[in-house]
Protein backbone atom coordinates (compact mmCIF):
# COMPACT_ATOMS: atom_id res chain seq x y z
CA UNK A 1 0.00 0.00 0.00
CA UNK A 2 0.92 3.67 -0.29
CA UNK A 3 0.19 6.74 1.81
CA UNK A 4 -0.35 10.21 0.35
CA UNK A 5 -0.88 13.10 2.75
CA UNK A 6 -2.09 16.45 1.41
CA UNK A 7 -1.89 19.49 3.69
CA UNK A 8 -4.38 22.20 2.75
CA UNK A 9 -2.79 25.33 4.15
CA UNK A 10 -5.16 27.68 6.01
CA UNK A 11 -8.29 25.75 4.99
CA UNK A 12 -10.90 25.79 7.73
CA UNK A 13 -13.43 23.00 7.98
CA UNK A 14 -16.53 25.17 7.92
CA UNK A 15 -15.67 26.55 4.46
CA UNK A 16 -16.00 23.15 2.78
CA UNK A 17 -19.32 21.98 1.38
CA UNK A 18 -18.92 18.54 2.98
CA UNK A 19 -18.83 20.29 6.38
CA UNK A 20 -22.05 22.17 5.66
CA UNK A 21 -20.81 25.33 3.92
CA UNK A 22 -23.48 26.66 1.51
CA UNK A 23 -21.05 27.64 -1.25
CA UNK A 24 -19.82 24.93 -3.61
CA UNK A 25 -16.17 25.20 -2.62
CA UNK A 26 -15.29 21.50 -2.50
CA UNK A 27 -17.05 19.16 -4.98
CA UNK A 28 -14.02 16.86 -5.30
CA UNK A 29 -13.46 16.69 -1.55
CA UNK A 30 -17.19 16.08 -1.08
CA UNK A 31 -16.92 13.05 -3.38
CA UNK A 32 -13.76 11.89 -1.62
CA UNK A 33 -15.52 12.11 1.75
CA UNK A 34 -18.56 10.23 0.42
CA UNK A 35 -16.27 7.37 -0.57
CA UNK A 36 -14.10 7.63 2.53
CA UNK A 37 -14.25 8.76 6.15
CA UNK A 38 -14.78 12.37 7.22
CA UNK A 39 -13.75 13.49 10.70
CA UNK A 40 -16.24 16.09 11.89
CA UNK A 41 -14.15 17.48 14.75
CA UNK A 42 -10.46 17.43 13.95
CA UNK A 43 -8.26 20.15 15.43
CA UNK A 44 -4.74 21.48 15.37
CA UNK A 45 -3.40 21.97 18.92
CA UNK A 46 -1.44 25.07 17.87
CA UNK A 47 -1.73 27.86 15.32
CA UNK A 48 0.85 28.70 12.66
CA UNK A 49 2.18 26.54 9.84
CA UNK A 50 5.57 25.69 11.34
CA UNK A 51 4.27 24.59 14.78
CA UNK A 52 1.24 22.79 13.33
CA UNK A 53 3.21 20.88 10.70
CA UNK A 54 5.83 19.92 13.27
CA UNK A 55 3.02 18.44 15.37
CA UNK A 56 1.80 16.43 12.37
CA UNK A 57 5.19 14.95 11.52
CA UNK A 58 6.37 14.33 15.07
CA UNK A 59 3.11 12.87 16.36
CA UNK A 60 3.64 14.86 19.55
CA UNK A 61 2.02 17.78 21.33
CA UNK A 62 3.73 21.19 21.00
CA UNK A 63 4.81 20.91 24.64
CA UNK A 64 6.96 17.97 23.55
CA UNK A 65 8.49 19.20 20.29
CA UNK A 66 8.62 22.84 21.56
CA UNK A 67 8.16 24.52 18.20
CA UNK A 68 5.72 26.95 19.77
CA UNK A 69 5.54 29.86 17.36
CA UNK A 70 5.90 30.71 13.72
CA UNK A 71 9.43 32.09 14.12
CA UNK A 72 10.77 28.96 15.84
CA UNK A 73 14.39 29.99 15.37
CA UNK A 74 15.67 27.66 18.10
CA UNK A 75 15.50 24.56 15.90
CA UNK A 76 13.99 21.13 16.45
CA UNK A 77 15.43 18.70 18.97
CA UNK A 78 17.02 15.93 16.83
CA UNK A 79 15.66 13.32 19.26
CA UNK A 80 12.09 14.13 18.24
CA UNK A 81 10.49 11.37 16.16
CA UNK A 82 9.69 12.19 12.51
CA UNK A 83 7.13 10.43 10.36
CA UNK A 84 9.18 10.28 7.15
CA UNK A 85 12.10 8.82 9.12
CA UNK A 86 9.82 6.09 10.45
CA UNK A 87 8.65 5.32 6.91
CA UNK A 88 12.20 4.97 5.60
CA UNK A 89 13.15 2.86 8.61
CA UNK A 90 10.40 0.43 7.61
CA UNK A 91 11.56 0.25 3.99
CA UNK A 92 9.02 2.64 2.48
CA UNK A 93 10.24 5.30 0.04
CA UNK A 94 9.49 8.73 1.48
CA UNK A 95 8.97 11.66 -0.89
CA UNK A 96 8.05 15.27 -0.12
CA UNK A 97 6.46 17.62 -2.63
CA UNK A 98 6.42 20.93 -0.80
CA UNK A 99 8.56 23.96 -0.04
CA UNK A 100 8.47 23.66 3.76
CA UNK A 101 12.22 23.07 3.80
CA UNK A 102 12.67 26.65 2.58
CA UNK A 103 11.21 27.79 5.89
CA UNK A 104 12.73 25.27 8.32
CA UNK A 105 15.36 22.67 7.46
CA UNK A 106 13.96 19.99 9.75
CA UNK A 107 11.08 19.42 7.33
CA UNK A 108 13.54 17.60 5.04
CA UNK A 109 14.26 14.89 7.62
CA UNK A 110 13.92 11.32 6.43
CA UNK A 111 12.97 11.85 2.82
CA UNK A 112 14.65 9.91 0.06
CA UNK A 113 13.22 12.33 -2.50
CA UNK A 114 12.51 16.01 -1.88
CA UNK A 115 10.74 17.73 -4.78
CA UNK A 116 10.58 21.47 -4.14
CA UNK A 117 7.95 23.22 -6.30
CA UNK A 118 9.13 26.75 -5.48
CA UNK A 119 10.00 28.83 -8.54
CA UNK A 120 12.07 31.96 -8.27
CA UNK A 121 9.90 35.06 -8.22
CA UNK A 122 6.64 33.09 -8.26
CA UNK A 123 4.22 32.00 -5.60
CA UNK A 124 3.94 28.23 -5.17
CA UNK A 125 0.55 26.80 -6.11
CA UNK A 126 -1.17 23.45 -5.81
CA UNK A 127 -0.83 23.09 -9.57
CA UNK A 128 2.98 23.38 -9.25
CA UNK A 129 2.93 20.76 -6.50
CA UNK A 130 0.77 18.42 -8.56
CA UNK A 131 3.04 18.70 -11.59
CA UNK A 132 5.99 17.31 -9.63
CA UNK A 133 3.98 14.74 -7.67
CA UNK A 134 2.20 13.29 -10.70
CA UNK A 135 5.41 13.11 -12.71
CA UNK A 136 7.00 11.13 -9.87
CA UNK A 137 3.96 8.84 -9.47
CA UNK A 138 3.78 8.14 -13.20
CA UNK A 139 7.37 6.88 -13.42
CA UNK A 140 6.04 3.37 -12.88
CA UNK A 141 7.40 2.70 -9.39
CA UNK A 142 6.03 -0.53 -7.95
CA UNK A 143 7.43 -0.20 -4.43
CA UNK A 144 5.24 1.19 -1.63
CA UNK A 145 5.72 4.90 -1.02
CA UNK A 146 4.86 7.63 1.45
CA UNK A 147 4.29 11.08 -0.04
CA UNK A 148 3.55 14.38 1.67
CA UNK A 149 2.21 17.32 -0.35
CA UNK A 150 1.45 20.89 0.68
CA UNK A 151 -1.11 23.06 -1.14
CA UNK A 152 -0.53 26.70 -0.06
CA UNK A 153 -3.12 28.50 -2.21
CA UNK A 154 -5.69 29.33 0.50
CA UNK A 155 -3.12 31.08 2.69
CA UNK A 156 -3.20 34.88 2.64
CA UNK A 157 -2.81 36.74 0.37
CA UNK A 158 -5.85 35.27 -1.41
CA UNK A 159 -4.95 35.75 -5.06
CA UNK A 160 -7.13 33.55 -7.28
CA UNK A 161 -6.72 33.42 -11.03
CA UNK A 162 -8.69 36.04 -12.94
CA UNK A 163 -11.31 33.54 -14.07
CA UNK A 164 -11.96 32.47 -10.46
CA UNK A 165 -12.33 35.87 -8.82
CA UNK A 166 -16.03 36.03 -9.61
CA UNK A 167 -16.92 32.48 -8.59
CA UNK A 168 -18.59 33.63 -5.39
CA UNK A 169 -18.92 37.41 -5.81
CA UNK A 170 -20.57 39.69 -8.36
CA UNK A 171 -20.82 43.17 -6.78
CA UNK A 172 -18.66 46.30 -6.58
CA UNK A 173 -16.41 45.71 -3.54
CA UNK A 174 -15.70 49.45 -3.20
CA UNK A 175 -19.34 50.46 -2.64
CA UNK A 176 -20.91 47.32 -1.12
CA UNK A 177 -21.07 46.65 2.64
CA UNK A 178 -19.19 49.89 3.31
CA UNK A 179 -17.64 49.98 6.77
CA UNK A 180 -17.20 46.22 7.16
CA UNK A 181 -13.41 46.60 6.88
CA UNK A 182 -13.02 49.81 8.91
CA UNK A 183 -11.67 47.99 11.96
CA UNK A 184 -9.17 46.14 9.79
CA UNK A 185 -7.90 49.35 8.19
CA UNK A 186 -7.31 50.82 11.66
CA UNK A 187 -5.04 47.91 12.62
CA UNK A 188 -1.27 48.05 12.02
CA UNK A 189 -1.57 45.19 9.51
CA UNK A 190 -4.24 47.19 7.71
CA UNK A 191 -1.71 49.94 7.07
CA UNK A 192 0.39 47.76 4.76
CA UNK A 193 -1.77 45.02 3.26
CA UNK A 194 -4.06 47.36 1.25
CA UNK A 195 -0.95 48.68 -0.49
CA UNK A 196 -0.04 45.14 -1.50
CA UNK A 197 -2.53 42.39 -2.32
CA UNK A 198 -5.70 44.42 -1.74
CA UNK A 199 -4.50 46.84 -4.38
CA UNK A 200 -3.77 44.02 -6.80
CA UNK A 201 -7.24 42.53 -6.31
CA UNK A 202 -8.81 45.92 -6.89
CA UNK A 203 -6.92 46.44 -10.13
CA UNK A 204 -7.98 43.04 -11.42
CA UNK A 205 -11.68 43.40 -10.56
CA UNK A 206 -13.55 44.39 -13.74
CA UNK A 207 -15.70 47.27 -12.48
CA UNK A 208 -15.19 49.48 -9.43
CA UNK A 209 -16.12 53.06 -8.62
CA UNK A 210 -14.34 53.58 -5.28
CA UNK A 211 -10.73 53.90 -4.18
CA UNK A 212 -10.40 50.97 -1.81
CA UNK A 213 -12.03 47.62 -1.00
CA UNK A 214 -14.85 48.14 1.51
CA UNK A 215 -16.62 44.77 1.49
CA UNK A 216 -15.16 42.05 3.69
CA UNK A 217 -17.35 39.53 1.85
CA UNK A 218 -15.32 40.23 -1.28
CA UNK A 219 -12.14 39.13 0.51
CA UNK A 220 -13.90 36.06 1.92
CA UNK A 221 -15.07 35.21 -1.61
CA UNK A 222 -11.47 35.30 -2.85
CA UNK A 223 -10.51 32.97 -0.01
CA UNK A 224 -13.31 30.61 -1.04
CA UNK A 225 -12.11 30.76 -4.64
CA UNK A 226 -8.69 29.60 -3.46
CA UNK A 227 -10.30 26.81 -1.46
CA UNK A 228 -12.00 25.73 -4.68
CA UNK A 229 -8.59 25.81 -6.41
CA UNK A 230 -7.06 23.37 -3.93
CA UNK A 231 -10.18 21.22 -4.18
CA UNK A 232 -9.66 21.03 -7.94
CA UNK A 233 -6.03 20.08 -7.32
CA UNK A 234 -7.05 17.21 -5.04
CA UNK A 235 -9.25 15.95 -7.85
CA UNK A 236 -6.43 16.14 -10.39
CA UNK A 237 -4.16 14.12 -8.10
CA UNK A 238 -6.83 11.48 -7.48
CA UNK A 239 -7.41 11.17 -11.22
CA UNK A 240 -3.67 10.60 -11.72
CA UNK A 241 -3.55 7.92 -9.02
CA UNK A 242 -6.51 6.17 -10.61
CA UNK A 243 -4.96 6.43 -14.06
CA UNK A 244 -1.86 4.50 -12.95
CA UNK A 245 -3.89 2.01 -10.91
CA UNK A 246 -2.69 3.19 -7.48
CA UNK A 247 -5.82 4.82 -6.04
CA UNK A 248 -7.40 1.72 -4.50
CA UNK A 249 -4.31 0.73 -2.53
CA UNK A 250 -3.43 4.27 -1.43
CA UNK A 251 -4.45 5.74 1.90
CA UNK A 252 -5.14 9.36 1.00
CA UNK A 253 -5.15 11.71 3.99
CA UNK A 254 -6.37 15.24 3.24
CA UNK A 255 -6.14 17.64 6.17
CA UNK A 256 -5.96 21.34 6.96
CA UNK A 257 -2.82 22.37 8.80
CA UNK A 258 -4.61 25.26 10.52
CA UNK A 259 -7.69 27.38 9.93
CA UNK A 260 -8.11 31.02 9.00
CA UNK A 261 -10.05 33.91 10.50
CA UNK A 262 -11.90 36.15 8.07
CA UNK A 263 -12.84 39.00 10.38
CA UNK A 264 -14.42 36.90 13.10
CA UNK A 265 -13.37 37.89 16.61
CA UNK A 266 -11.53 40.93 15.26
CA UNK A 267 -8.93 38.77 13.49
CA UNK A 268 -8.41 39.42 9.80
CA UNK A 269 -6.99 36.97 7.27
CA UNK A 270 -4.76 35.01 9.63
CA UNK A 271 -4.89 32.05 12.02
CA UNK A 272 -4.40 34.11 15.18
CA UNK A 273 -6.61 33.24 18.13
CA UNK A 274 -7.74 29.95 19.62
CA UNK A 275 -11.26 30.05 18.24
CA UNK A 276 -12.49 27.18 16.10
CA UNK A 277 -12.03 29.29 12.96
CA UNK A 278 -8.28 28.90 13.58
CA UNK A 279 -8.21 25.41 15.09
CA UNK A 280 -10.99 23.36 13.47
CA UNK A 281 -9.68 21.87 10.23
CA UNK A 282 -10.88 19.29 7.72
CA UNK A 283 -9.71 15.69 7.80
CA UNK A 284 -10.72 13.08 5.22
CA UNK A 285 -9.34 9.54 4.95
CA UNK A 286 -9.90 7.73 1.65
CA UNK A 287 -8.65 4.17 1.19
CA UNK A 288 -10.88 1.98 -1.01
CA UNK A 289 -9.09 -1.27 -0.17
CA UNK A 290 -8.80 -0.53 3.54
CA UNK A 291 -11.76 1.56 4.70
CA UNK A 292 -15.49 1.39 4.12
CA UNK A 293 -16.73 4.69 2.73
CA UNK A 294 -19.51 6.95 3.90
CA UNK A 295 -18.64 7.18 7.60
CA UNK A 296 -18.52 10.49 9.52
CA UNK A 297 -16.61 10.43 12.82
CA UNK A 298 -17.73 12.67 15.68
CA UNK A 299 -14.85 12.07 18.11
CA UNK A 300 -12.44 14.88 19.01
CA UNK A 301 -9.19 14.18 17.14
CA UNK A 302 -6.05 16.24 16.69
CA UNK A 303 -2.91 16.55 14.58
CA UNK A 304 -0.68 14.38 16.74
CA UNK A 305 -3.00 11.47 15.88
CA UNK A 306 -2.05 11.60 12.19
CA UNK A 307 1.43 10.06 12.50
CA UNK A 308 0.08 7.19 14.61
CA UNK A 309 -2.61 6.57 11.99
CA UNK A 310 -0.05 6.32 9.19
CA UNK A 311 2.22 4.02 11.19
CA UNK A 312 -0.62 1.61 11.91
CA UNK A 313 -1.86 1.75 8.31
CA UNK A 314 1.48 0.51 6.95
CA UNK A 315 1.40 -2.40 9.39
CA UNK A 316 3.89 -1.25 11.98
CA UNK A 317 3.43 -1.29 15.74
CA UNK A 318 3.17 1.99 17.62
CA UNK A 319 5.77 2.98 20.18
CA UNK A 320 4.15 5.22 22.76
CA UNK A 321 7.54 6.53 23.83
CA UNK A 322 7.98 8.01 20.34
CA UNK A 323 4.47 9.01 19.23
CA UNK A 324 1.97 10.54 21.64
CA UNK A 325 -1.02 10.48 19.31
CA UNK A 326 -3.45 7.61 18.83
CA UNK A 327 -4.23 5.90 15.56
CA UNK A 328 -7.58 7.04 14.17
CA UNK A 329 -8.07 3.86 12.13
CA UNK A 330 -10.28 2.24 14.82
CA UNK A 331 -12.53 5.30 14.62
CA UNK A 332 -12.48 5.23 10.82
CA UNK A 333 -13.45 1.56 10.82
CA UNK A 334 -16.16 1.97 13.45
CA UNK A 335 -14.27 -0.28 15.87
CA UNK A 336 -14.38 2.24 18.71
CA UNK A 337 -16.65 5.09 19.71
CA UNK A 338 -16.46 8.61 21.07
CA UNK A 339 -16.83 7.33 24.63
CA UNK A 340 -13.42 5.66 24.33
CA UNK A 341 -11.71 8.69 22.80
CA UNK A 342 -10.58 12.18 23.83
CA UNK A 343 -13.06 14.17 25.90
CA UNK A 344 -10.98 17.34 25.94
CA UNK A 345 -8.28 18.99 23.85
CA UNK A 346 -5.58 21.41 24.99
CA UNK A 347 -4.37 23.94 22.41
CA UNK A 348 -1.96 26.86 22.58
CA UNK A 349 -0.65 29.87 20.68
CA UNK A 350 2.59 31.78 20.97
CA UNK A 351 2.91 33.59 17.65
CA UNK A 352 0.55 36.54 18.07
CA UNK A 353 -0.43 35.96 21.69
CA UNK A 354 0.56 33.80 24.66
CA UNK A 355 -2.62 31.81 25.30
CA UNK A 356 -4.06 28.37 26.03
CA UNK A 357 -7.42 26.80 25.24
CA UNK A 358 -9.38 23.93 26.73
CA UNK A 359 -11.97 22.51 24.35
CA UNK A 360 -14.62 19.93 25.12
CA UNK A 361 -17.69 18.95 23.12
CA UNK A 362 -19.67 21.59 25.02
CA UNK A 363 -17.32 24.41 25.98
CA UNK A 364 -14.27 26.38 24.88
CA UNK A 365 -12.17 28.05 27.58
CA UNK A 366 -9.42 30.43 26.44
CA UNK A 367 -6.82 31.50 29.00
CA UNK A 368 -4.48 34.30 27.92
CA UNK A 369 -1.10 34.77 29.55
CA UNK A 370 -0.56 38.06 27.74
CA UNK A 371 -2.93 40.65 26.32
CA UNK A 372 -3.04 40.63 22.52
CA UNK A 373 -3.56 43.52 20.11
CA UNK A 374 -7.34 43.08 20.42
CA UNK A 375 -7.21 43.52 24.22
CA UNK A 376 -8.88 40.12 24.62
CA UNK A 377 -10.02 39.32 28.19
CA UNK A 378 -7.73 37.11 30.29
CA UNK A 379 -10.37 34.37 30.49
CA UNK A 380 -13.01 33.70 27.86
CA UNK A 381 -15.68 31.00 27.95
CA UNK A 382 -17.99 29.95 25.12
CA UNK A 383 -20.95 27.57 25.16
CA UNK A 384 -20.33 25.70 21.91
CA UNK A 385 -23.77 24.10 21.80
CA UNK A 386 -25.67 27.39 22.03
CA UNK A 387 -22.99 29.55 20.42
CA UNK A 388 -20.93 27.53 17.90
CA UNK A 389 -19.60 30.75 16.37
CA UNK A 390 -18.02 31.70 19.72
CA UNK A 391 -19.49 35.19 19.75
CA UNK A 392 -20.58 35.58 23.40
CA UNK A 393 -18.22 35.35 26.36
CA UNK A 394 -20.18 33.81 29.24
CA UNK A 395 -17.33 33.63 31.78
CA UNK A 396 -18.49 36.52 33.98
CA UNK A 397 -22.10 35.37 34.18
CA UNK A 398 -21.13 31.77 34.97
CA UNK A 399 -18.44 32.03 37.69
CA UNK A 400 -18.93 28.50 39.03
CA UNK A 401 -18.70 26.88 35.60
CA UNK A 402 -15.71 29.06 34.74
CA UNK A 403 -13.90 28.04 37.93
CA UNK A 404 -14.68 24.38 37.31
CA UNK A 405 -13.24 24.52 33.79
CA UNK A 406 -10.23 26.54 34.98
CA UNK A 407 -9.53 23.84 37.56
CA UNK A 408 -9.79 21.15 34.86
CA UNK A 409 -7.50 23.15 32.59
CA UNK A 410 -4.94 23.83 35.33
CA UNK A 411 -4.88 20.17 36.32
CA UNK A 412 -4.53 18.95 32.74
CA UNK A 413 -1.80 21.46 31.94
CA UNK A 414 0.06 20.71 35.16
CA UNK A 415 0.04 17.01 34.27
CA UNK A 416 1.18 17.69 30.70
CA UNK A 417 4.03 19.94 31.85
CA UNK A 418 5.23 17.64 34.62
CA UNK A 419 5.02 14.57 32.41
CA UNK A 420 7.36 16.21 29.91
CA UNK A 421 9.84 17.43 32.50
CA UNK A 422 8.96 21.13 32.24
CA UNK A 423 9.68 23.27 35.27
CA UNK A 424 7.36 26.04 34.07
CA UNK A 425 4.84 26.89 31.39
CA UNK A 426 6.68 27.90 28.16
CA UNK A 427 3.65 29.83 26.88
CA UNK A 428 4.47 32.99 28.80
CA UNK A 429 4.39 36.77 28.32
CA UNK A 430 7.35 37.80 26.23
CA UNK A 431 7.45 34.54 24.29
CA UNK A 432 5.35 35.97 21.48
CA UNK A 433 7.62 36.86 18.58
CA UNK A 434 5.87 37.56 15.29
CA UNK A 435 3.10 39.77 16.65
CA UNK A 436 5.48 41.83 18.76
CA UNK A 437 8.01 42.29 15.97
CA UNK A 438 5.47 43.38 13.37
CA UNK A 439 3.71 45.81 15.67
CA UNK A 440 6.86 47.37 17.09
CA UNK A 441 8.34 47.77 13.61
CA UNK A 442 5.40 50.04 12.81
CA UNK A 443 5.78 52.06 16.00
CA UNK A 444 2.99 50.41 17.99
CA UNK A 445 3.19 49.23 21.58
CA UNK A 446 2.75 45.49 21.98
CA UNK A 447 0.82 44.31 23.77
CA UNK A 448 -1.57 47.24 24.36
CA UNK A 449 -2.42 46.04 27.87
CA UNK A 450 -5.24 47.84 29.73
CA UNK A 451 -4.54 48.66 33.38
CA UNK A 452 -7.39 46.37 34.48
CA UNK A 453 -6.09 43.32 32.62
CA UNK A 454 -5.14 40.61 35.16
CA UNK A 455 -4.18 37.20 33.74
CA UNK A 456 -5.08 33.86 35.27
CA UNK A 457 -1.83 32.58 36.85
CA UNK A 458 -0.09 29.54 35.37
CA UNK A 459 -0.25 26.33 37.40
CA UNK A 460 2.41 25.83 40.03
CA UNK A 461 4.62 22.84 39.48
CA UNK A 462 6.16 20.86 42.29
CA UNK A 463 9.93 21.38 42.33
CA UNK A 464 11.92 18.45 41.04
CA UNK A 465 13.77 16.96 44.05
CA UNK A 466 17.53 16.94 43.86
CA UNK A 467 19.13 13.51 43.87
CA UNK A 468 22.21 13.34 46.11
CA UNK A 469 24.56 10.49 45.36
CA UNK A 470 26.00 8.56 48.26
CA UNK A 471 29.73 7.98 48.41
Amino acid sequence: MNVVMIALDAVRADHLSCYGYPRSTSPRLDALAAGGVLFERHFTPITGTMPAMTTVFSGTHPLTHLILNQDASSGLNPKITWLSLLMRHHGIDAVAVDDLVDHRTWFARGYRYYLNPRRRGERTTAANVNDLAIEWIETGRDAPFFMHMHYPDAHAPYMPADDRMGLFYDADPTTTNVGSLDEFYRRPTGENWPKQWFGDLLQRWPSTSGQRIEDIDFIAAQYDAQVRAVDDAVGVLCDALERVGRLDDTLLIVYGNHGEQLGEHGVYFDAHGLHDASLHVPLILHWPSGLKGGRRVQALTQHQDLAATVVEAVGESLREDLIEGRSMLPLARGETTMSHWNHKLIACESTWQAAWALRTSEYKLIVSRECDYRSSPPVVLFDLLDDPGETRNIAAENPNLTKKLLDIFDGALRQMLAGRGHKSDPIVPGAVTLGRRLFQAQGHRYPPRPSTWNPHPPPRLEPVPKVTSRV
